[in-house]
């Protein structure tokens, strides 16, 4: 991989072997072969690189990611690993416009994360990018035969996404982990509560995910009172691989 060292994400990378390894092990557990995954916030790819490692070449992956420079990265990361993966380079949102990506200066008291990078405030010295923006059922809609996973991660535009995927919420019925990040969602206008309903809707339960690759359930104090952080795997079906809340709990 194309790794920078001042990166968060790509510190992670380097120096401790991964970046979200409990995110990574819940990808792998609900990815089979010939699968097809999308990844949105993609930052540089990692995800992604699993994603299409696990679907292998009957599979199909498709990355978001909003930020030019990073999108870039994802093309060659593929490239190295000899994968295929689909390159979006637009935001996902609830219509089709265009929108300010707002990227973090990367100083002091403002990290050099890309992935901080947002359609909300970071809440320190940004630069602004004009990106498309579109929802994800203008692109995908009935295009693809089957999905399995979503990895949602966009700082704080999570639920406009997930209504802008309607369509293929109803059509596919996808896992769907996403994040949640106390202040990125109430610069956005939203809420938790909001999103989790929104998902009961279409016949989907949500768990929380720990730091150590296990699940717990969501309780209705946590629903409505969340920490800064959370992540949650969204399902409606048996997982694809094995038992999936025994592994969780291992």
């Amino acid at each position: 991989m194309h790794l920078d060292s001042r990166n968060w994400i790509d510190w992670n990378i380097l120096f401790l072997g991964a970046y979200e390894p409990h995110v990574a092990k819940w990808i792998e557990l609900l990815l089979p072969t010939g699968g097809v995954a999308i990844d949105i916030g993609a930052n540089i790819g990692c995800h992604s690189l699993s994603m299409a490692r696990l679907a292998g070449q009957s599979g199909r992956v498709l990355s978001f990611e909003p930020n030019p420079a990073l999108a870039e990265l994802i093309a060659k990361n593929s490239g190295l690993n000899g994968f295929l993966i689909e390159s979006y380079a637009v935001a996902l949102g609830l219509n089709n416009s265009k929108a300010l990506l707002k990227v973090p200066k990367g100083h002091p008291g403002c990290p050099s994360n890309l992935g901080l990078a947002s359609l909300v405030d970071p809440g320190c010295e940004y630069d602004e990018i004009e990106v498309p923006l579109r929802t994800l059922d203008s692109i995908i809609g009935h295009q693809i035969t089957r999905l399995d996973l979503v990895k949602l991660d966009v700082q704080g535009y999570e639920f406009q996404i997930l209504q802008g995927m309607q369509v293929v919420i109803e059509t596919y019925r996808p896992a769907i982990i996403f994040e949640y990040e106390q202040l990125s969602w109430s610069q956005s206008g939203t809420i938790l509560p909001d999103a989790v309903a929104y998902l009961k809707e279409y016949g989907y339960s949500c768990n929380v995910l720990d730091g150590q690759g296990g699940i717990r359930a969501l309780t209705e104090r946590t629903l409505h009172n969340p920490p800064e952080h959370l992540e949650l795997l969204c399902r409606t079906k048996p997982n694809l691989r094995g038992d999936i809340d025994k592994e969780g709990r291992s």
